[in-house]
C-alpha cells in the first residue's frame, strides 16, 4: 500500500512539473539573456525562498533536483486614501487606534497590501553553482497570475553539494537584472531523507494572540513582532542536529518580509514560509486571518508529498485547531508524521479532554503539550 502511495505521488508530481514546464514557455529552446524581462522602472521583483526536491527515478540519490522559483510582482503604492480608509475601519470594529508612536509600523506594513498586484509579468533567471557562478543556465520565468505572484519549477542536474557539510540545508542561488538591479533568490536542498519540523507561527513562535481579534490585529500591523520565549534556541539546537523548518501560517504573503526579518533576527534556523494567498480588493482587512482549517491542510500535504520519504514533527498551539489539523494529517500520513507539539495556550487544563479525544482518535498516538519551550524534547528521533 505504501508502495502504491509512493508511485502515485511520484506521478503526480512529475505530471505538475511538466505541466509548470510547459506554462513558462518553451524557453529552453530560445536565446535568452538574464536582462530580457517585461517588469516596468517603477515595478518591483521579490523572490521567496523555496524548497527543492530531488526526483531520484532510479531510486538511488542521483537524481536530478526540481528548484521551484517563487516571486511577487507589484508596483509600490502610496494611497493616503486607502490607508485613511483602513484606519477608519480599525478603528470603527474593534476600537483600535493609530497614532503618533504606531503610525510608522503600521504605515509600513499596510502599505505592503495596498501594492498594486502585476499581471503577466515575465522575467529571465540564471542559476548558480559553486563551480560556475558565471552559470549559462538561462531559464525564463512566467507569467505572473493576479496576484502578482508566479511559481516555475525547473530542473538542475549540475549541483555541486557539500559533501562535509551535510548536517546544514544548503542551496542554490539563482539571479536576473531588473533594469541594472541585480535580483536574487534561492531554493533550499532538501534531502531525500531526515527530519524536519513543519511550525505553525502566530502564537507557536510569535506572540499574536489569535483568540482575540483586536489584539490580533494591534499584534500584526501596530507593535514589534515579538517571540515565544526561548522556542528559537530549542529549533536552533535541532538545526544542529540536521532538522530542516518549514513554516505555515494562516498570514499573508503581504507580511513575507516582515515575518523573514522577525524570524532571522529572533535568531531561528534557516527556513521556508508557506504563506496565504490574500487580495486585499477581494476581501475585507477585517477578514484577513481566516479558520487554519481553511488553509493548513493543503500546505501542509503540499510540503509532505514532495518528500514522501522524510518523516516530519508538527508543532502548534491549541488558540485554534492546530491540533485537529495535525490529528488529520497524522492519519493521513501515519508513517512520515513522527512527532505532534502543541504549545497549551490554556495552562489550567482546559485542553486536556479534547487532546484525549484526538490521542484515542489516533490510535494512541501521542501528542506533547507544553507550556513552556524548555519542556520540548532536546532532540528528535
Amino acid at each position: 500500500m505504501h508502495a502504491k502511495r509512493f508511485l502515485k505521488r511520484s506521478f503526480l508530481i512529475s505530471s505538475f512539473l511538466w505541466l509548470n514546464a510547459c506554462a513558462a514557455g518553451d524557453f529552453q529552446d530560445q536565446a535568452l539573456s538574464v536582462q530580457e524581462n517585461n517588469i516596468a522602472p517603477d515595478e518591483v521583483l521579490q523572490f521567496f525562498t523555496t524548497d527543492a526536491f530531488l526526483r531520484d527515478a532510479n531510486g538511488d540519490g542521483t537524481g536530478e533536483w526540481q528548484i521551484p522559483v517563487h516571486a511577487w510582482v507589484y508596483e509600490p503604492a502610496d494611497s493616503q486614501v486607502r490607508m485613511k480608509v483602513v484606519k477608519e475601519s480599525l478603528w470603527l470594529a474593534y476600537d483600535i487606534d493609530i497614532d503618533n508612536e504606531n503610525a510608522a509600523t503600521f504605515e509600513h506594513r499596510i502599505n505592503q497590501f495596498l501594492v498594486d498586484n502585476e499581471r503577466g509579468k515575465w522575467f529571465t533567471i540564471a542559476l548558480k553553482t559553486k563551480s560556475n557562478l558565471a552559470s549559462k543556465n538561462l531559464y525564463r520565468v512566467g507569467k505572473t497570475q493576479e496576484n502578482g505572484q508566479v511559481l516555475s519549477y525547473f530542473t538542475a542536474s549540475n549541483v555541486d553539494e557539500d559533501q562535509d557539510n551535510k548536517a546544514f540545508i544548503q542551496s542554490i542561488q539563482y539571479c536576473t537584472r531588473i533594469h541594472s538591479r541585480e535580483v536574487c533568490g534561492r531554493a533550499r536542498l532538501i534531502p531525500q531523507y531526515g527530519i524536519s519540523v513543519i511550525s505553525d507561527i502566530d502564537d507557536t513562535v510569535k506572540i499574536s494572540e489569535v483568540k482575540s481579534k483586536k489584539a490580533l490585529l494591534e499584534n500584526t500591523f501596530l507593535n514589534s513582532f515579538s517571540a515565544v520565549p526561548n522556542i528559537a534556541e530549542v529549533y536552533s539546537s535541532w538545526s544542529e542536529q540536521g532538522v530542516s523548518f518549514h513554516y505555515v501560517s494562516s498570514s499573508p504573503w503581504y507580511l513575507y518580509s516582515e515575518l523573514e526579518s522577525f524570524l532571522q533576527l529572533a535568531g531561528f534556523p534557516d527556513f521556508s514560509l508557506s504563506l496565504k494567498s490574500f487580495r486585499f480588493r477581494d476581501e475585507s482587512l477585517l477578514a484577513l486571518f481566516k479558520d487554519g482549517e481553511a488553509t493548513k491542510p493543503a500546505q501542509l500535504r503540499q510540503i509532505l508529498d514532495k518528500y514522501p520519504q522524510r518523516q516530519f514533527v508538527l508543532i502548534g498551539d491549541s488558540g485554534e485547531q492546530d491540533p485537529e489539523v495535525y490529528t488529520s494529517i497524522k492519519l493521513q500520513y501515519p508513517e512520515q508524521i513522527i512527532g505532534i507539539y502543541i504549545r497549551d495556550l490554556a495552562p489550567n487544563g482546559e485542553n486536556t479532554r479534547r487532546i484525549e479525544g484526538l490521542v484515542e482518535r489516533m490510535g494512541g498516538f501521542p501528542i506533547l503539550l507544553f507550556q513552556e519551550a524548555s519542556s520540548l524534547p532536546s532532540t528528535i528521533k
